[in-house]
């Protein structure tokens, strides 16, 4: 509020964010945001995207949707763990197959996958934060579409409490 102190004003902020947080981790499971292979976890430490990886984004960043689809598979054939790989194949399978259940279930694998190697809020500086945004961006547009307005709300919720600008 208007009459709170700068301590006050950051311990309300954390609880908004450690909610938000309980909050997505439980619509994530309800929504089927589970990842394809229904593993759990991941590599820790920092992200350091490989060449191939970096490759696969280009692909889909020029609009080379079947190439980038069929690159993206032979990635994630022999690296699960990419969480670019996740994140192109979910972005792929949203725009040229519709697919949006497997789409999002990419997408929750690919932010599954990065929080893992990040798991404390804010991220560090090192990290990935621009992906990250895009991956919480494209999670909450795919969810709009799927008619998940709650889960929707709390993925806008979340990419607010962490990053400027806001998207509501």
């Amino acid at each position: 509020g208007a009459g709170m102190s700068g301590a006050s004003r950051s311990r309300a902020t954390a609880g908004r964010l450690a909610l938000a947080l309980a909050l997505l981790s439980t619509a994530a499971w309800a929504c089927g945001d589970r990842p394809p292979t229904r593993e759990t976890g991941g590599p820790t430490g920092p992200y350091q995207p490989s060449e191939r990886e970096l490759q696969v984004k280009q692909l889909y960043e020029d609009g080379t949707l079947i190439t980038a689809r069929r690159v993206v598979d032979e990635l994630l054939a022999d690296d699960p763990h990419s969480i670019l790989g996740h994140y192109v194949l979910g972005q792929v399978l949203r725009q040229s197959d519709g697919a949006l259940p497997q789409a999002m279930q990419h997408l929750g694998r690919a932010r599954e996958l990065l929080e893992i190697r990040y798991p404390s809020f804010p991220l560090p500086e090192d990290a990935p934060r621009e992906l990250h945004r895009e991956i919480l961006f494209a999670a909450q547009g795919i969810a709009g579409e799927l008619e998940q307005f709650e889960y929707q709300l709390e993925l806008l919720d979340f990419h607010d409490a962490l990053y400027k600008p806001k998207l509501t």
